[in-house]
Formats: structure tokens, sequence, C-alpha cells
């Protein structure tokens, strides 16, 4: 579908976020276990789908429905057997901006991190092929997170708190602190309990980060 082009976000794609995503694809990021992880994800989704995944870039508003203060930022789909990431520009814009305003000193690593974290997280769904659809119901949307989360959690924000000793977007925090005290459980009460109570207001429609 065609959309009007906010050359604000267009630059800002081509400054602040392209090559944070060029770096994991060109295999030179800069913490060896997060390229690790992404190599091992693309390779399992191209096992999965048989083609390439595609990257979509959305640089203008992308007018939604979702719950009481959900803000969309990632994607994932498959159509037609076509495995594809969404990043809605604008969204990432908002991210950054209040992050430099909350820390300057360290809000682009911890932006980075921030997308990194999305980025896998989605991969995660495509190469778990656990992808939602427009029929979703709330219920799903809330077991598929549980699963794919608990995949995120354990993995990609393990190796950045644990590890690497990494800053991270506050969200993120939240998600490996329930992750923590669920016993890094996905089938803990805990766990359950935090994840339906992030995606319980989302619209059907929506895949979100």
């Amino acid at each position: 579908m065609a959309q009007d082009i906010d050359p604000e976000m267009k630059v800002f794609w081509d400054t602040e976020l392209a090559n944070i995503i060029q770096r994991l694809d060109g295999n030179v990021h800069r913490l060896p276990g997060i390229q690790e992880r992404f190599n091992l994800l693309i390779s399992r989704a191209n096992n999965r789908y048989m083609r390439p995944i595609d990257l979509r870039i959305v640089c203008a508003e992308l007018k939604i429905e979702a719950g009481e203060g959900r803000r969309i930022a990632f994607g994932c789909s498959v159509t037609n057997g076509q495995p594809s990431v969404t990043i809605v520009v604008p969204e990432m814009k908002r991210t950054f901006d209040e992050l430099r305003q909350e820390d300057p000193g360290l809000f682009r690593r911890m932006f980075e991190n921030f997308v990194i974290v999305s980025f896998l997280h989605e991969l995660d769904h495509l190469a778990l092929g656990i992808v939602g659809g427009a029929d979703i119901s709330v219920a799903q949307i809330i077991e598929c997170e549980r699963m794919v989360w608990a995949e995120t959690c354990e993995t990609t924000l393990r190796l950045f708190t644990e590890t690497y000793k990494e800053i991270l977007y506050v969200g993120d925090r939240l998600y490996y602190a329930a992750w923590i005290r669920g016993g890094r459980n996905a089938e803990s009460q805990t766990w359950r309990d935090f994840i339906a109570k992030m995606y319980g207001q989302i619209q059907p429609s929506q895949t979100p980060r």
C-alpha cells in the first residue's frame, strides 16, 4: 500500500537506524554473541521459509488502533510464504527522542540495544514459526508472545544483561526482570501473568513488538 513518506523520517532512517541493521547484516556487530544470535536466527528462518526475509521500512505514521498506551515499533508477518520484518520509523524516532532527553550521555547505546532486541525478537517469531495473522485473537496473541518473548529473554536479553552488562531500554529491562521472577520458565504463572498484562489490551489485527 502506498504511503506518504515523511522526509524527516527518511533522514532519521538513513542516519540513525539503517547503520544498526547494516552492522548485523554485515557480520560486524561489536558484541560477538549478539552477532552469532542474529546469524543463527537468519539461518533458521531461511531454512524454514526457503527464501530471504524482506525488511519493510515504514516512514509514515502507522494508523493503528492498539490498546491504551501501546506503541508499535516493529512487527513481522508471513504472506504467501514470504517472511518479512517491518520497522515503523516514526515510532523509533519517538523512542530515540525520549531516550535523548532522559539520558543524553548514554542514549545512543541504549537506543542501539533497543533496536537490536526488537529486531531479534521479530526474528525469533519467524525462526520459531510463531507468527500471527489478521484473524488472530487476543488470547492467541498472548500465547504467541509468551513463547517468543521467553526465547528472546533467554537468549538475546540474557546476553545483553549477563554476558555483556549492557544498558537496556526500560521496557526490555521489565521483560527480563519478569523472566527472572518466573524462574526462566515460560510455563510459570508469573511469566503468564506478565505477558497477559503487556498484551491483553492490544487489538487482534496488530502484530506488535
